[in-house]
Parts: C-alpha cells; sequence; structure tokens
C-alpha cells in the first residue's frame, strides 16, 4: 500500500479496471434503473471522490514544492485504500472472478478494454455517470474537478452548452451598491472605454475546440455578434443537432450559408434574426435532416422564400410567428409537407380563409396557432374539418369567429387545448358544442362577453379540465359558478373583472378539491365572507385579490395565517 499508484500519470491506481467493468456489465446485463441500481452506486462513488478531493486540495498546500521530485506515499495509501472503499460502497464487497473479468471485458465497449487507470475513463462511461448523478443533483462541473483528465473527459461527455455572456452576469455598481450591474459594464468604466466590444469569435473558437461532442448550443443573446469566422468554427461539431442564434442581429444571408454544411442538425432557431430574407431559407433548405425551424419575427421572409421549403419532408414544427408578408399563397407552399405537426401563424394577418383552407391536407397537424389572424371566419374554420388529429388551437383575437366556426370542428375529438380569446361572436350555444370536446384540459374563454351562467353550466360535462380562464365574462353570477361541483380536476381558475360574482359564488368554489391558482381581481362583490371561505380551500397556492375594496385588513390578515399561500394584493 506504500508504494506509489502505476499508470500513465493518473490519479487513480490500475487495480479499479474490474470495477468499472463489473458497472458496464450491472448496466447492461442487468439493466439496473438509472433511479434505483446504478444510481444510487454511482452516488458512493462521487462522495468519495469528493472526499478525495478534499484531502488531496490540503495534502497540495503542504508538498508543493516537493511533488516534482518524490512520491507521496500517503497519497497512494489514501488512493488504494478509496478503491477499495468504493468497491464496498458500490458492490457490497462482492468480488468477481478473474475468468467473469475476461469474460466481460470482450463483450463491453471497445473503449473500455483500452483504459489504464480511473484518471482515463472512456466517453461512455461518463455518459452513464452523467446520466446517473443529474438526477441527485450533481452536474458536470463536479466531475470536471476530480482531475485533469476528467476535466478533459467532462468537455467531451458534454451534450447541451449555453455559455453566458459577459452581461449575464451581475456585479454591484460603485454608485450604487444595492443595484446590480452587467460586468462589461463595469469592465468598460473601469478601462474609460465606451465601447461594448466582446470577442465572440475567440469565444466560439474556443468552445468548439473544447467542447467537440456537444449536440445542443445555445448562443441565444442579444449582445453577440456572430462572424463568418465565428460561424464556419460550428462546423467542427459534427455532432451538432440543436442550435439556437435567438436574437443574433448580426446574422446574414451570406453568414448563414456556414450553416448549411451542419447535415446532422435537427433544430434551428433563427427567431428575431432580422437580417435574413428569402435567400436565408434558400440555404436551409438544404438541410435535409431538419425537424424544428423557428423562423419567428423574420419579417422580410416573403412567400417566394417559403417556396424553398417544400422539399422538407422530415419537417414537424415551423414557426412563422409575426412574418407578416405571409399571405395565402405562402400557404401553398406549405401543403406538400406531410409530415408537419406543428404550425404557428401567429400575427400573420394577411392570411384569410383561402390561406387557412389549404392546410385541410396537412392530416398529421396536432398543433395549430393562428392568433391575431384576424381575417378568419367561420368559413376557413369550415374547410379544415379533416384535421382531426389537432390537439392545440389557438384562435386568440380571431374576432370574426362566432359559434358556427364552433360548430364545425366539432369534428377535432382529441382537441385538449382551445383559445379562444377575444372571439367576441362565441355565446352560450357556442359553449355547449365545445362539450363535444370530452379531452379538453384547457379553456380560454377571456373576454368573451356575450358568454352567461346558462353557458356554464354545459361545461359541468369537461371532467378532464383544468385550466379555465373567464376573465372579462361580464355576464357571469354566482349561479353560473355552482355549476362547476363536476370541475374535479380543475387547477387553474381565473375569474378576473366578474364584477357579479359574490361571496355566495367563492362558497360554492369549495369543492374543487384541485384547485392551485385563482384570480379574484376586480370582483368587487367579494367580501371578508368570501375570503373566510377561501381559506379552506386545501390545495390553494396562489390568490390575486387585487383591487377588491371590500375585504378589509381583517379579511387580508386570515389569508396571511394560511400557511403555503401567496397572496397577490
Amino acid at each position: 500500500a506504500d508504494t506509489p499508484a502505476k499508470g500513465t500519470g493518473g490519479d487513480f491506481p490500475d487495480d479499479t479496471n474490474d470495477l468499472l467493468i463489473r458497472v458496464r456489465r450491472r448496466w447492461r446485463r442487468e439493466q439496473l434503473s438509472t433511479s434505483e441500481g446504478i444510481a444510487s452506486k454511482l452516488l458512493e462513488l462521487r462522495r468519495a471522490l469528493s472526499g478525495w478531493r478534499r484531502e488531496g486540495k490540503v495534502e497540495r498546500k503542504s508538498t508543493r514544492s516537493k511533488e516534482a521530485h518524490e512520491p507521496r506515499a500517503g497519497s497512494s495509501r489514501r488512493r488504494l485504500g478509496l478503491c477499495r472503499n468504493i468497491k464496498l460502497g458500490c458492490f457490497n464487497g462482492e468480488g468477481d472472478e478473474e475468468v467473469v473479468e475476461k469474460e466481460h471485458r470482450t463483450q463491453v465497449s471497445p473503449t473500455l478494454s483500452s483504459f489504464t487507470n480511473w484518471s482515463h475513463l472512456p466517453l461512455d462511461i461518463f455518459d452513464i455517470l452523467l446520466e446517473a448523478l443529474a438526477e441527485e443533483g450533481v452536474s458536470i462541473g463536479s466531475l470536471r474537478l476530480v482531475c485533469r483528465n476528467w476535466h478533459e473527459g467532462s468537455n467531451m461527455a458534454l451534450r447541451a452548452l449555453r455559455p453566458s455572456m459577459p452581461g449575464d452576469v451581475k456585479c454591484k455598481s460603485p454608485q450604487d451598491p444595492h443595484r446590480p450591474m452587467p460586468v462589461r459594464h463595469r469592465i468598460m468604466q473601469m478601462l474609460g472605454r465606451k465601447s461594448d466590444y466582446f470577442d465572440v469569435d475567440g469565444a466560439v473558437r474556443s468552445l468548439v475546440s473544447k467542447f467537440q461532442n456537444v449536440r445542443i448550443l445555445d448562443l441565444s443573446h442579444p449582445s453577440i455578434q456572430l462572424s463568418d469566422n465565428a460561424l464556419s468554427s460550428l462546423l467542427g461539431i459534427t455532432t451538432l443537432q440543436h442550435l439556437n442564434l435567438r436574437s443574433c442581429k448580426a446574422l446574414t444571408d451570406a453568414r448563414l450559408q456556414s450553416l448549411g454544411k451542419l447535415k446532422s442538425l435537427e433544430h434551428l432557431n433563427l427567431s428575431y434574426c432580422r437580417a435574413i430574407t428569402n435567400i436565408g431559407l434558400a440555404t436551409i433548405s438544404s438541410l435535409g435532416r431538419l425537424l424544428h425551424l423557428n423562423m419567428e419575427r423574420c419579417a422580410r421572409l416573403t412567400d417566394d422564400g417559403l417556396a424553398y421549403l417544400e422539399g422538407m419532408s422530415n419537417l414537424s414544427e415551423l414557426v412563422l410567428k409575426d412574418c407578416w408578408r405571409i399571405t395565402n399563397s405562402g400557404i401553398l407552399h406549405l401543403t406538400n409537407l406531410d409530415g408537419l405537426n406543428q404550425l404557428s401563424l401567429e400575427h400573420c394577418f394577411r392570411i384569410t380563409d383561402p390561406g387557412i383552407s389549404m392546410l385541410s391536407s396537412l392530416s398529421q397537424l396536432s398543433h395549430l396557432n393562428l392568433k391575431d389572424c384576424w381575417g378568419i371566419t367561420d368559413a376557413g374554420l369550415m374547410a379544415c374539418t379533416t384535421l382531426t388529429n389537432l390537439r392545440h388551437l389557438n384562435l386568440e383575437h380571431c374576432f370574426r369567429v362566432t359559434d358556427g366556426g364552433l360548430e364545425a370542428i366539432t369534428t377535432f375529438k382529441n382537441l385538449t387545448h382551445l383559445n379562444l380569446k377575444d372571439c367576441w361572436g362565441v355565446t352560450d350555444f357556442g359553449l355547449l358544442l365545445v362539450t363535444a370536446f370530452t379531452s379538453l384540459e384547457c379553456l380560454n374563454l377571456q373576454h368573451c362577453f356575450r358568454i352567461s351562467d346558462a353557458g356554464l353550466s354545459c361545461l359541468e360535462k369537461l371532467h378532464r379540465l383544468r385550466y379555465l380562464n373567464l376573465k372579462d365574462c361580464w355576464a357571469i353570477t354566482d349561479a353560473g359558478l355552482a355549476s362547476f361541483s363536476g370541475l374535479q380536476c380543475l387547477t387553474h381558475l381565473s375569474l378576473e373583472h366578474c364584477f357579479r360574482v359574490s361571496d355566495a359564488g367563492l362558497t360554492a368554489l369549495e369543492s374543487l378539491s384541485q384547485l392551485v391558482y385563482l384570480s379574484l381581481k376586480d370582483c368587487w362583490g367579494i367580501t371578508d365572507v368570501g375570503i373566510e371561505a377561501i381559506v379552506d380551500f386545501p390545495s390553494l397556492k396562489q390568490l390575486n385579490v387585487k383591487n377588491n375594496f371590500r375585504v378589509t385588513s381583517l379579511g387580508l390578515e386570515k389569508l396571511q395565517a394560511s400557511k403555503g399561500l401567496d397572496i397577490i394584493v
């Protein structure tokens, strides 16, 4: 035990090879659950390593001058003892025979048999460590602190990366110590410079060289000014699948050409990259494996640009929010995307009923966002009755949609989320039609001011409803709330500005045992009596009673006495 550890300069002895072999064998052969078996065993490993790090730091402070000339027998003894503790902690003292080791050395990954000690763990073992320890709240930074080789190996095992920019980090302002300010601004103050320059090119190149196996890269930041060299350096990450360039203002069509060579890319976010035009979409069309594309607020895109997307048969999600130049002609180019699952046309206000009718060929569509498409009427919805797989439908501020449109979409039996905010033409009869969506979980009726108590009585059939927004539904009274007894799954309820609701209505809500959030803002009929009823709600976590002038300080004191309740006044 007094002899130094052998190996190639690593921090752990060679005789722990068998432990990794058994880890791999139990992982693959016995199929131990990450959360149960292997996680608990690897957690013991991490704790042991943490103890070794603390001891090692203390010793290095006192023997730094001797490190280069003589071996540390005490350190070697501790390392050997550590390995024995790891064996006991991970495998309850059970020892495998040499035959078992030889048998499984050929069955595990090829990299497992090539390393010589604990400091040179193969990449697949790092994957196991990261996956198992993630549920215990252990970050990759903990593994990076074990030793130099683990630091480098952790870089290779890293799969998702979002670097923080100088503007993300806060420091104390010299003028006001209690007011945080971006570190970048403080540095410029100290240097007497007014520029916000930051070497993004160098930073990106450094990231690419260190983290070559990253699959998810997030470079979304308003201050990032990516150059041609920075984008070209991303080509070194051959495993890159998710790339987020949101708000990269300097990203142009010419610079986007480098991304056309990232053939493994599956998710691309270019939202708020306002300099991109139709030419940029031509570059994106070469990414044959692309599944998700976000072009929100790329306002220079037109119908001609969408023509480049016709051949992207693998595309499953497309976001064109705030691309307000797109018209019905552009929708025609999307009809060939048979695999399209999610489509957002929010605030594409030039799209009317003929354009919406073209979407009927997208039979796989499950999410459709038509918010602020003001030109849509009941006729457009009547032409989309074939979208039977639709689960999320957003018609917010489509104020021309009436009960006739809801009658047309009653064929959407799988609908779980329906947003009818500001659909002023919806009445009580429309709510009767909504009950056809028996799987409905979220319903937004904000500012549907024609709805009354009679319509609310129909909603008791929606037994799966979890979210209900009745803000600005002025005609609702206590009688309408009395019909909510059947909504046992309801967790979120907004009654803002329903000024006809009084204390009696709140008493009727006591049966909602799952209610977590309740908004009574501007419900002028509520008094301290109603507040007393709210205190008894078993699951309530957040309550908004703002602008209720009839609620006194005594009522608020009763609410504050309720533990775990967040009150907004």
